[in-house]
């Protein structure tokens, strides 16, 4: 019999690796919270955050994933596969802003700016 070594979710992280395959285990939702809290609050030039995280679920979506994810089979069977996609036009959103700032050499980031509504997180259950 084998036995599984428990990890925290930090350890995970730190101990990543590229895994082969999945067992298809549900994540506790309050991991799969952290690991998405995680990617939201990665520091980003101007504090920008130009990225949105897609939780797919839904096994009809994981199988039209897989499609656009060179047929690899663990996109199936992961319990969720979090997308990461990139806003190439987010910083507009900020640009005045952005350059009232560096005028005024406050190239600093730009939090409380509205920027934090950016990180968006879309679930697909």
């Amino acid at each position: 019999m084998m036995t599984k070594n428990k990890k925290t979710l930090s350890q995970a992280i730190q101990e990543r690796r590229a895994t082969p395959s999945f067992d298809g285990a549900p994540i506790p939702a309050e991991d799969l919270r952290q690991i998405l809290d995680a990617g939201l609050h990665a520091p980003s030039g101007y504090n920008l955050q130009p990225w949105r995280f897609v939780v797919v679920q839904a096994t009809e979506q994981k199988k039209k994933l897989r499609g656009a994810s060179y047929n690899q089979g663990k996109v199936e069977e992961a319990s969720a596969v979090i997308v990461a996609c990139g806003d190439t036009d987010g910083w507009r959103k900020d640009l005045d802003l952005i350059l009232e700032k560096g005028r005024k050499g406050d190239a600093g980031e730009l939090r409380g700016a509205g920027t934090e509504q950016r990180a968006e997180l879309h679930v697909e259950l």
